[in-house]
């Protein structure tokens, strides 16, 4: 004889649901490749190295300072904004 548990059927009544969920995220990404992923992981560490260097904190514990112009006061936030984007 066969222990049958309460949640047997609701367990049985999930797993097409599960299923099915599971194949919608993996087909959310479809049409996009690793190559464009890697792409974008490039574009925002080349983006994110300017933002790093601006810090005050970075400039301390490397002993530089980053060069001052007009504007240079707001590339952290375009390039941080451009990362987060």
């Amino acid at each position: 004889m066969r222990d049958t548990h309460p949640n047997d059927h609701e367990h049985a009544t999930h797993a097409p649901a599960h299923a099915a969920h599971e194949r919608a995220t993996h087909e959310r990404y479809g049409g996009h490749s690793v190559a464009m992923f890697r792409e974008r992981f490039w574009i925002t560490v080349l983006l994110t190295v300017p933002t790093l260097t601006r810090s005050t904190m970075i400039q301390q514990w490397f002993r530089f300072n980053a060069p001052v112009f007009p504007g240079s006061a707001y590339l952290p936030a375009i390039f941080g904004t451009a990362v987060y984007l």
